[in-house]
């Protein structure tokens, strides 16, 4: 492969790993509700006493009697391991595959507000994702990433009216910003020349909708379901090629590209055993197969084309893929309740050879504890833990001139607060 298609790869699958981030299923770490996560999420699609619920669906904001907001932080610490297998390219060197990860720090606020007995409005306002890799200047994966820092925010305000007194229907608007920087090495000559360096940097909004409905057949049953659109990032960056050797240069230009964040559907049962115990459940469904393709136009007119080309297509493949959590929650006293959850959430990654180091995305394993303390009439503080074990897969990056295979591996835990008060 030549030095151009070298380049055109790397610039291709660092804005790739926008995507990994920007869509909740598979790759990014749902944090939008400490309650929730000390379930692992279950049971979030029709949970009525969380506002929090309002990212899954919008329709549970008519079951509130009276104004309630939410605030919380979520801190999150990633680890992932990657240890280099048999098949690496012999110039790369020999290095250890590495560790990334990092400390990143989630905020979320949340707010539903009856303006009459049968419907409410409810405003969403949370990052549905933040997460920072760091990888070694001498890992063997350098070409793909070294640092990667990501933060996508969403806003969706939202309404919800009651039309029986067990059935409510709710839409919200999804207004989203994505900030992406990464770095990576670029190959130059093995043995003549450093590496160059490749850095990227630029936004992008988003608009979608989400429609829900909440349905309780019986007096001790719910059930909830909701649509979240099929929304796209059009991402506007900033490319500069630094360090690099004095016959090449440095290069500098903007590049566009068009990323289908695929539509879900979430679905959710809340089951009552008595005056204490409750059990719940929730089950994803992520059309991730709408994310067939990755499409970079480069600016024709910049130095950074001069390498890279125009335009191309990174074919991804992904595939439709589910999410499935289980929880419970047993109220111990008047202020005291305990929750407990584990989720298993596939990822949409059809093979190795898809893998990429900006977020090595396996099979996770959700396992959590929570609990919520009634502090005052009106106060609620809500603490959550959960343990996501990512199972061990390979990642294979073949480009032609030099090939990685390394095995991925990993954990994050999320530590998540929040304070409720009701009016």
């Amino acid at each position: 492969m030549s030095f151009k298609k070298q380049v055109l790869m790397l610039v291709v699958s660092a804005v790739m790993g926008l995507c990994m981030i920007a869509e909740g299923s598979g790759f990014t770490i749902l944090e939008q509700s400490t309650a929730g996560l000390g379930r692992s999420l279950a049971g979030m699609t029709v949970d009525i006493n969380e506002p929090g619920a309002l990212y899954f669906n919008p329709s549970v904001s008519s079951w509130f009697d009276t104004t309630t907001i939410t605030a919380g932080i979520n801190m999150l610490h990633v680890k992932a391991d990657i240890s280099t297998r048999p098949g690496t390219s012999d110039w790369l060197g020999d290095y250890d595959g590495g560790n990334g990860g990092g400390w990143a720090s989630v905020p979320n606020f949340y707010m539903v507000h009856p303006i009459t007995e049968d419907i409410a409005l409810g405003l969403d306002f949370s990052a549905t994702s933040g997460t920072a890799t760091h990888w070694s200047k001498h890992s063997v994966v350098r070409y793909e990433s070294v640092d990667c820092e990501i933060s996508v925010v969403e806003f969706a305000p939202s309404i919800s009216w009651k039309l029986l007194d067990n059935l409510s229907i709710g839409a919200s608007l999804i207004v989203q910003y994505a900030d992406v920087e990464m770095t990576r090495a670029v190959p130059t000559i093995p043995g003549v020349f450093q590496d160059g360096w490749l850095k990227l940097k630029g936004d992008s909004w988003a608009l979608g909708y989400q429609l829900g409905v909440t349905y309780q057949p019986f007096e001790k049953t719910r059930l909830g379901l909701s649509y979240r659109s099929r929304m796209t990032q059009e991402l506007e960056l900033d490319g500069r090629m630094t360090k690099m050797p004095s016959m090449i240069g440095n290069r500098r230009g903007d590049a566009d590209a068009d990323l289908d964040l695929p539509a879900v559907v979430n679905f959710g049962i809340w089951q009552d055993l008595n005056e204490r115990w409750a059990v719940m459940a929730d089950v994803s469904w992520t059309k991730a197969s709408q994310f067939d393709a990755l499409v970079l136009e480069v600016d024709p007119d910049s130095s950074l084309a001069e390498l890279t080309g125009d335009r191309t297509v990174m074919e991804m493949k992904w595939k439709d893929t589910w999410r499935f959590a289980l929880g419970t929650q047993y109220k111990y006293s008047e202020k005291l309740t305990l929750r407990a959850g584990a989720a298993y959430d596939r990822t949409p990654i059809p093979s190795p050879a898809y893998r990429q180091p900006v977020l090595p995305d396996v099979d996770r394993y959700w396992f959590s504890v929570g609990a919520s303390y009634q502090v005052t009439k009106n106060i609620r503080l809500d603490a959550g833990y959960v343990r996501l074990l990512f199972d061990s897969d390979y990642m294979d990056l073949d480009r032609g001139s030099y090939r990685v295979v390394t095995k991925c591996t990993g954990h994050t835990d999320i530590y998540s607060l929040s304070l409720t008060y009701t009016f």
